[in-house]
Order: structure tokens, then C-alpha cells, then sequence
């Protein structure tokens, strides 16, 4: 909350002060229940001094790398989120699309659609450029993966015509647009014809 009102000193020496307290010469030990509490205050620390202008690049690196090595794949997200903001801050764009794509790929995997949401909360230009870059690549990298004959019988689906019909225009066996069809899904990553045209919509390739 602090973070969120501009009061960045007040959440660095709060957060430090908790910190202390499980990493300190007489550390206590992280609650039942809450075995990550460390490397959380550590993530919450590092976004506020970042919020204050902070490089903290490198802090998010370590922690990431740590975190992958690990395998805490939720805090993991987070962190990619962070150094994704850490580097966008410092102009770093290329890197930080890769640590935004890292990102968005896992916590879609496993469902922390939370994490996203956190990150476009603290900073909605860096999720808008985020979704707007990847978006014209993956475009471009479909359009590249799919043949021509792939992208007509892709358009052909979007129109809602049936195999056999698709056949017939295209003067092809129907195994042949089965082919091609399963080909598409793969190619787009995904596994029925109508996630194959919502992807395509989202992608630009049909309309």
C-alpha cells in the first residue's frame, strides 16, 4: 500500500526491518505453512526500491536464477515480472520483452493470472507495450510458420466450411485438409478448430 501511494522509504524500512528479523543473527524461523516469506519480502523490497528509481536489475536476476534453481515456479513469475519492469525503467526494451514473455508464458501455464494483473497495477505501459510487442510477433511468426496452402484452409475454416467443403474449393483429398488442419492446430499451439480460429482472430490472420 505504501508502494502504491509514492511512500517508498516508509515500505523499504519497513520491509527491512521484517527482513531482519528471519535473516538477522537471531533470525526466527518463516511461519508454518509459509516457506517462501523470505524470498517474498525480498521480492516486495526489491519493487520498492525500484519504485523509488532504483537499478535493480541485478538484485532480480539473482533472485530469479535462485528461484528457477529451486523450482519455485510461482515466485519465479513474479520475479520474471519484476526484472521485466526493472529492465523496461532502464530503456533495456529487447531484454525486458524476453523477461515479460518468460513471464506470461509460465504464469499462464499454471495459472497465475494474479501476477499479471499485480505487474499491469504497478505498471500498465509496461504490460500495454509488453502485449502489443509480443502480439505483432507471434503474428509474424505464425504467418512465417503456416504455408500458404496452411493459410487458405486456415481462412476457410474461419468462414465455418466443413473438411469435405474445403476440399472441393481447394480440389484436394479430405486426408490431405485433415493434414493441413492438425498441422494449423500445432503450429498455433493449440488443439481444436475453434481455438484455432479465436488464435488466428487474435493473431490477425482471418478476420
Amino acid at each position: 500500500m505504501w508502494i502504491q501511494e509514492g511512500q517508498f522509504e516508509r515500505a523499504r524500512s519497513s520491509l527491512e526491518s521484517c527482513l531482519t528479523q528471519y535473516t538477522g543473527p537471531e533470525r526466527r524461523r518463516p511461519p508454518y505453512g509459509n516457506p517462501e516469506l523470505v524470498q517474498r519480502l525480498q521480492l516486495a523490497l526489491a519493487l520498492a526500491r525500484l519504485a523509488a528509481g532504483e537499478d535493480m536489475i541485478p538484485a532480480f536476476e539473482e533472485m530469479l536464477q535462485e528461484a528457477l534453481d529451486e523450482g519455485r515456479r510461482a515466485l519465479a513469475v513474479e520475479l520474471w515480472f519484476g526484472l521485466a519492469e526493472a529492465c523496461y525503467a532502464k530503456g533495456q526494451k529487447s531484454t525486458a520483452q524476453r523477461a515479460l514473455l518468460d513471464a506470461m508464458t509460465l504464469s499462464r501455464q499454471i495459472g497465475m493470472a494474479s501476477a499479471e494483473h499485480g505487474c499491469s497495477l504497478r505498471n500498465p505501459g509496461l504490460i500495454r507495450w509488453g502485449q502489443e510487442t509480443l502480439s505483432a510477433d507471434a503474428r509474424q511468426s505464425a504467418a512465417v510458420l503456416l504455408s500458404r496452402r496452411e493459410l487458405a484452409v486456415l481462412k476457410m475454416i474461419a468462414q465455418g466450411l466443413s473438411n469435405h467443403e474445403i476440399a472441393e474449393q481447394l480440389f484436394i483429398s479430405l486426408h490431405t485438409v485433415k493434414s493441413h488442419a492438425q498441422s494449423i492446430n500445432t503450429k498455433l499451439g493449440v488443439a481444436r478448430r475453434t481455438q484455432a480460429i479465436l488464435r488466428a482472430k487474435e493473431l490477425g490472420l482471418v478476420k
